[in-house]
C-alpha cells in the first residue's frame, strides 16, 4: 500500500475524516434505535415480540455507544499527534458534494434494507460484505471514496481501509526523527470515561484498556485495533494486513505480537466475543427479521427518513416537519446534542494530570461525565417521545417526527482554549428554552406518551412531565456541579459534617458553601466530590450505597444499597456525590417488590427507586424530629 499521507498535515485530513464517519454512524443508529416500538398498545399483537425488538433496540444501541469509543479513539489519535479535536461534521442528508455518490448517510427508520446497509457500512473490505447483504447493497457499497487529502487523491473504499492508511502513515512518520507523539496530555484516558460506560478492557485481558491513551506507535496501533475489531470484525483481514505492516524490525514485531495476543484471546471463532463486532450485529438483526417475520413487520413507528424543521435547511432529500409543536421538540433535542459535543469537544483541552484525583483530572472527568449524561438521560429518553409525535397537521399523513440532530453550522467545535464560562452560559441559555417549551398550551405537551422503563413506573410519560421532571433538572444538575467543581478547586474534608448531597446536612450552614439555614435544606454536597462507582476517597461517600460493580454477590449488593452514603471504606461507594437527579436504586429496600430484590414497600411506596429520594428519607430515621423540610429548587440556588 503505497498511497497513505506522508505528511502530518495530510494524516490530520484522514483522521479528521475518520472521526466525522465515527460520529455521523452514531447519530445514525440512534435515529434507527428510536424508532423501534417499545411498548404492546402501539400496535405488536403477540407480547413476544416486545423481547425480540428489546434484543434489536439494546444490539443497535450498544454498536451506537461503542460508536462513541470509536470517535473517542480517532480524537486521541488526532489529538496524540498535536492535531485539534474534531466534532464537527456535515449535517445528514449532506449531499454527494461531501460523500461520494455510491456512500449514502442518511437518517432511516428500522426496516430490513436500513439494516442491510448498516452491514454494508461496517464491511471491512468492500469483496467481504456478510453474505446476508442484498446484491443492491453490495453493489452500491463499491467505490467509496472520501475526499482526497493531496492532489494525487488516497482513494479510501471503506472505513477498514481507512484505518489502514493511517497505520501505514503513522508507521512510515515514526521512522523520522521529529516526535510525531507529543501531546498526549490532552486526550481521554480510561480513568475519566471507562467507569461511566464500562469501558474497561479486551474481555478481562487487563494488558489493554479500551480507552487507549495514545502516547507511541505501540499505542495508536491498539487503539486502531479496537475500532477494527469492534466494528468491523473481520480479525483475520486485519492480521494479515497487520502481519505484512508491522513486519521491518524487532519493536514492530513486539507490536504485532501483542495485538494478535488480544485478537486471538478475545476474537477467535466459538469465542462469545466474536459475535459481538457490529458487522456480525447487524446479520443477527436481519436474521432475526426472516425468522421473527410477523415482529419484523409491527416493529418500527412509522418515522421521517432524514427529518428536518426549517424550510432553509432543506436538502433534496429531506422531509419536513410541519407540525409546529414536533418541530419545536426537535430543535430543543437538536440543542441538548449540541450543547453535549460543546462538551466533549471542550473536555479535551482540560488536560490530564498522573494523578488521580488531582484537581484538573476531576475537572476534566466533571466536563466529560456532564457530557455523556447528556446523552444518557437526556437524549435517550427525549428521542425515543419525539418518534411518537406526529410529523404533519394533516389527519392522513401517518408519518412521526424524529431527531434530525442538526449542529448548527455557525458555533464552533474547535475550540482554542478552554472556557468553563461558555460551557455555564450555554446551559443557562438552554435551560431557559426547555422552560419555555414547557409551558406549550399545545394538547401535544400533555399527550400521554411511551417511554423508557427506567424512567416512568407505568411506561407512560408526557412532553411536559419529562421536561419538569428530567431534563430540566438534569441540565440544572450539570450546571451547578460545574460550577461548583471550577469555582472552588477542592472542599475541605470535615468527619463531623459530611454529605454526598444536598439536603442531607445535620446542621445549619453545613451545606455547600456555607448554605442551609436549618438541617437538612443545604445545597450540594461537602464530601469529596466523585464522579462514579469506587471514586470516592472516604467512607460515607458513596452516592447510593452499593459497592463496586466486582460485587458480583446479590445479598451484598443489596445490604450496600439500603444504606446510601454510609459506605465503609474509601473506593466502596457508587454513583457520584452529587447524587444525579434520577439516579435509581437497583437492589435492596428501594426497589419494586415485584422485583424480589429485596424491596420494602415502607421505602419504596414513597421513593419509587430514586436514590436521592431514599437517602433523605434514612437520613430523616437517622436524626428524627430534627430535619428541616427540603425545597428541591434549593439545589440550584447560585
Amino acid at each position: 500500500m503505497t498511497d497513505y499521507p506522508k505528511t502530518k498535515e495530510e494524516l490530520y485530513v484522514l483522521l479528521r475524516t475518520a472521526c466525522e464517519l465515527e460520529h455521523q454512524l452514531m447519530t445514525m443508529y440512534l435515529y434507527t434505535n428510536f424508532s423501534l416500538k417499545q411498548d404492546i398498545e402501539e400496535g405488536i399483537p403477540d407480547p413476544r415480540s416486545l423481547g425480540v425488538i428489546g434484543s434489536w433496540q439494546g444490539g443497535i444501541a450498544q454498536v451506537a455507544v461503542q460508536e462513541m469509543l470509536h470517535l473517542t479513539l480517532a480524537n486521541n489519535l488526532l489529538v496524540a499527534i498535536g492535531g485539534a479535536p474534531h466534532f464537527s461534521r456535515p449535517n445528514l442528508p449532506c449531499g454527494h458534494s461531501t460523500y461520494p455518490e455510491n456512500f449514502d448517510l442518511n437518517y432511516w427508520n428500522f426496516s430490513r434494507e436500513t439494516i442491510q446497509w448498516f452491514i454494508a457500512l461496517e464491511a471491512f473490505e468492500e469483496d467481504e460484505l456478510c453474505t446476508e447483504c442484498s446484491q443492491k447493497v453490495q453493489d452500491n457499497v463499491r467505490g467509496f471514496k472520501i475526499p482526497p487529502v493531496d492532489p494525487d487523491g488516497l482513494g479510501v473504499e471503506t472505513l477498514g481501509t481507512l484505518y489502514e492508511k493511517v497505520v501505514m502513515s503513522l508507521i512510515y512518520l515514526n521512522k523520522k526523527p521529529n516526535d510525531l507523539f507529543n501531546n498526549p496530555h490532552y486526550q481521554m484516558s480510561e480513568d475519566i470515561i471507562s467507569t461511566i460506560f464500562g469501558w474497561y478492557s479486551y474481555g478481562g485481558n487487563d494488558k489493554c484498556s479500551l480507552v487507549t491513551e495514545v502516547v507511541d506507535l505501540r499505542s495508536a496501533i491498539i487503539a486502531i485495533n479496537t475500532i477494527i475489531v469492534q466494528g468491523e470484525g473481520d480479525v483475520d483481514q486485519w492480521n494479515a494486513f497487520l502481519a505484512k505492516a508491522l513486519s521491518d524490525d524487532a519493536d514492530h514485531k513486539k507490536i504485532l505480537d501483542e495485538v494478535n495476543t488480544i485478537n486471538n484471546v478475545n476474537y477467535q471463532p466459538g469465542n462469545d466475543k466474536n459475535n459481538k463486532s457490529h458487522e456480525m450485529v447487524f446479520c443477527k438483526i436481519l436474521s432475526d427479521t426472516v425468522d421473527h417475520d410477523p415482529t419484523y413487520n409491527v416493529a418500527s413507528r412509522n418515522v421521517l427518513k432524514n427529518p428536518c424543521t426549517k424550510q432553509a435547511d432543506m436538502t433534496a432529500t429531506s422531509n419536513l416537519i410541519t407540525n409546529a409543536f414536533s418541530a419545536s421538540a426537535v430543535e430543543l433535542f437538536n440543542k441538548n446534542y449540541q450543547m453535549m459535543i460543546s462538551m466533549l469537544a471542550m473536555s479535551y483541552l482540560c488536560e490530564n494530570d498522573d494523578v488521580q484525583y488531582s484537581t484538573k483530572q476531576y475537572k476534566k472527568a466533571a466536563i466529560t461525565q456532564a457530557a455523556i449524561r447528556m446523552m444518557t438521560a437526556n437524549l435517550r429518553p427525549f428521542g425515543y417521545l419525539i418518534t411518537q409525535l406526529p410529523a404533519s397537521n394533516e389527519q392522513a399523513n401517518t408519518y412521526n417526527a424524529g431527531p434530525s440532530f442538526h449542529m448548527d453550522p455557525t458555533v464552533s467545535l474547535n475550540h482554542e482554549s478552554f472556557q468553563i464560562d461558555k460551557i455555564i452560559n450555554q446551559l443557562e441559555a438552554l435551560i431557559e428554552d426547555a422552560e419555555a417549551f414547557a409551558k406549550s398550551e399545545d394538547a401535544l405537551c400533555d399527550k400521554k406518551l411511551v417511554t423508557t422503563a427506567d424512567y416512568s413506573k407505568d411506561k407512560r410519560t408526557t412532553i411536559r412531565h419529562f421536561l419538569s421532571q428530567l431534563l430540566i433538572p438534569n441540565l440544572r444538575f450539570y450546571k451547578a456541579r460545574l460550577k461548583m467543581v471550577f469555582e472552588q478547586a477542592s472542599i475541605e474534608y470535615k468527619a463531623d459534617e459530611v454529605h454526598v448531597c444536598r439536603g442531607l446536612n445535620t446542621c445549619e450552614g453545613k451545606g455547600f458553601g456555607g448554605s442551609g439555614t436549618e438541617a437538612g435544606n443545604g445545597n450540594c454536597a461537602t464530601a469529596w466530590e466523585h464522579i462514579c462507582v469506587t471514586h470516592n476517597l472516604c467512607k460515607g461517600q458513596g452516592g447510593c450505597g452499593a459497592s463496586s460493580t466486582s460485587d458480583k454477590d446479590d445479598t451484598a449488593r443489596e445490604e450496600r444499597q439500603n444504606y446510601p452514603g454510609i459506605n465503609k471504606c474509601e473506593t466502596h461507594g457508587a454513583c457520584g456525590s452529587p447524587i444525579l437527579p434520577g439516579a435509581l436504586n437497583t437492589w435492596g429496600q428501594n426497589t419494586n417488590l415485584e422485583l424480589k430484590r429485596g424491596g420494602d414497600d415502607k421505602y419504596f411506596s414513597k421513593a419509587k427507586g430514586n436514590v436521592w429520594e431514599f437517602a433523605r428519607m434514612k437520613f430523616e430515621e437517622t436524626y428524627p424530629g430534627k430535619i428541616a423540610p427540603y425545597n428541591e429548587a434549593q439545589w440550584y440556588d447560585e
